[in-house]
């Protein structure tokens, strides 16, 4: 029988603190971690919550140093781009192997992925929105294929849009959106504020609008793919 993944989450930033802990100035609430575990959930995996990765690169090289021992992936959300206090690309470009580093989609571009020894390694971006969406499209086909399972195979379905939309030309968009059915038949309703740090978007979505880069509008009526949350884990 082969036994259960091992994966690590492991947000970065010294500026998060705990759910209920008195914020002082430029503290937020950490959520990525929590919202990580309860997507995993869905899987049948062991996870491990690591404590959070400071804003120093030995101390962010000495932890995914011994998350890669343990586990058989890592994921760590936050410290992907090229800010001051960004560790994380640093630090597996010194003791591991990095396969790719950003891709051309909204939310989520600065994504990372490689390996630390034998751990697969996924670095999400920060921004809750852009954190869920890909672990989505990049995490969950990672385990996949650590698993030996078959990839996910849902394409999506063909809907109306409820209403006009803009989308960037050159991107690969994924638009939170609720489904809305009027005799039968169901047309997308994007949410109104596509902000990536906007976790109330995800609650008031139940899918991901998938719009390849093409025309900057789109208007009511226009056939689009739409993409269920649950579908990705079927």
């Amino acid at each position: 029988m082969r036994r259960k993944l091992r994966v690590a989450i492991a947000p970065t930033g010294e500026e998060l603190r705990e759910g209920g802990a008195d914020l002082g100035a430029g503290q937020i609430v950490e959520t990525n971690g929590l919202m990580l575990a309860q997507l995993f959930s869905n899987l049948a995996v062991e996870v491990s919550a690591l404590d959070v990765l400071p804003d120093d690169r030995a101390r962010t090289i000495a932890a995914l140093s011994a998350a890669a021992e343990a586990h058989d992936l890592i994921v760590t959300t936050g410290g992907v781009s090229v800010g001051d206090h960004d560790h994380v690309r640093p630090a597996l470009e010194a003791i591991g192997r990095e396969h790719f580093w950003r891709l051309a989609i909204r939310p989520g571009k600065p994504v990372l992925f490689g390996e630390i020894g034998d751990a697969a390694f996924v670095g999400l971006p920060g921004n809750p929105v852009s954190a869920m969406v890909t672990f989505l499209l990049i995490v969950l086909p990672v385990v996949r294929a650590l698993a030996g399972a078959a990839p996910g195979a849902d394409a999506g379905i063909p809907v109306r849009l409820a209403e006009p939309l803009r989308t960037p030309p050159t991107l690969r968009d994924f638009q939170r959106a609720r489904l809305e059915w009027t005799d039968g038949v169901p047309a997308a309703r994007p949410y109104r504020d596509q902000s990536s740090n906007l976790i109330t978007s995800l609650a008031q979505a139940d899918g991901l609008l998938d719009l390849p880069p093409g025309p900057p509008a789109l208007e009511a009526g226009a056939l689009v793919t739409y993409r269920a949350f649950d579908s990705f884990f079927a």
